[in-house]
């Protein structure tokens, strides 16, 4: 897409936006991201139980493998404590659900995933140790269709409580 169109693109998302929020009154959140498709999401508070499939955003955990996102600025600046923006992923695998980590691939509820040993810049990225898992108790798997797209493939399972939300495509690519 050129420079020219994807400013009109925003332009008209953030229009939409607008009207969208007095009609709907829910929270609006734009992704720039390649991770999931661009656009336009509707967040909302997590009012019942995960589920395999459910788009959630999340700050990263401090303490963390996670933290290592905002110190390569994988998302734009945001509201998260460490100054960046919420990731927004979908969830692969719930506490309890095996794992297992090979060289090039994590094999979660009979998905083989694709591992990448850099990023989109180059620079190498972490990975979970080799062999079985199980995602632990109050934590879910959350992975993107991008190969090197940083997930829980590379950062481990993400605790539930760094969960801000559930997020649902509104208008996207």
């Amino acid at each position: 897409m050129t420079s020219a169109r994807r400013l009109g693109v925003l332009v008209a998302m953030s229009m939409m936006i607008g009207f969208y929020s007095a009609l709907a009154g829910g929270a609006l959140r734009i992704n720039l991201t390649a991770s999931l498709p661009r656009g336009v999401y509707r967040t909302a508070a997590v009012d019942g139980p995960l589920a395999i499939g459910d788009l959630v955003y999340f700050c990263a955990p401090h303490g963390s493998a996670w933290e290592l996102a905002a110190t390569r600025h994988y998302t734009p600046p945001g509201l998260c404590s460490d100054g960046s923006a919420p990731f927004l992923k979908p969830i692969v695998a719930l506490s309890g659900d095996p794992y297992s980590v090979a060289t090039a691939s994590v094999a979660i509820l009979g998905q083989n995933l694709p591992l990448a040993s850099v990023d989109s810049a180059g620079r190498s990225l972490p990975h979970l140790p080799l062999g079985p898992g199980v995602v632990p108790a109050n934590a879910v798997m959350v992975v993107s269709d991008k190969k090197n797209g940083f997930d829980s493939r590379y950062a481990g399972p993400l605790p539930i409580s760094a969960i801000v939300g559930r997020a649902f495509p509104v208008l996207t690519e």
